[in-house]
């Protein structure tokens, strides 16, 4: 969600219809202090940035602020987490989470003298990733735009915003699937789940 020119909080700024000066009165606080926070002069602490997630309702705010300002503590997931919509978060969830299920058996044996040695080392960080693999797919569905009052995606670059059959022209998305939902189920392969 973090634009590429933009701080992240001037990116979940400009998904409200709030000026500067708005969101400072919302968020009780200076337009000085939006500006600055905004051109990345200054990072705000984490009480403005809960009241900006909920203000600007951009719950993926402070995820982006945790990764912007805890990153180097290691307590989050190496790399990136990417923001993504609902279905493949949870599509990712699922994978990640049948590659960690597979390596289930290897981490007892490794854990049952309740010491990694030499010989175990590579098999227990290879374990060790995919739990961190888990625990950033489990980021991405926690704020995946649209649950839990989140704010919807933009419109993709080359969609047009008219109004599509029982629609309105604010971001709204439907899904239309020409079979039944009932008919339409995942397809496990090789431990990962696949729609058709």
């Amino acid at each position: 969600m973090p634009g590429t020119n933009r701080s992240i909080y001037q990116t979940a700024r400009k998904t409200t219809p709030f000026t500067q000066e708005q969101a400072a009165e919302q968020l009780n606080t200076s337009v000085e202090s939006i500006k600055a926070w905004e051109l990345a002069q200054r990072v705000p602490g984490n009480d403005i940035v809960r009241k900006m997630m909920d203000v600007y309702e951009a719950p993926w705010l402070g995820l982006a602020h945790i990764q912007a300002t805890c990153g180097a503590l290691g307590v989050l997931p190496p790399g990136d987490i990417r923001i993504q919509s609902l279905a493949p978060a949870s599509l990712a969830l699922m994978n990640r989470d049948a590659d960690l299920s597979h390596n289930f058996h290897r981490l007892m044996q490794i854990a049952e003298d309740n010491v990694v040695d030499a010989s175990e080392q590579l098999d227990f960080e290879t374990i060790r990733q995919r739990i961190w693999d888990v625990i950033a797919a489990c980021f991405q569905v926690l704020f995946s735009p649209g649950i839990m009052g989140a704010k919807k995606e933009p419109p993709r670059a080359g969609t047009r915003s008219g109004s599509v059959q029982g629609l309105s022209t604010e971001n709204d998305y439907k899904i239309i699937i020409s079979q039944p939902v009932e008919n339409a189920s995942p397809v496990l392969r090789g431990g990962r789940c696949d729609l058709p």
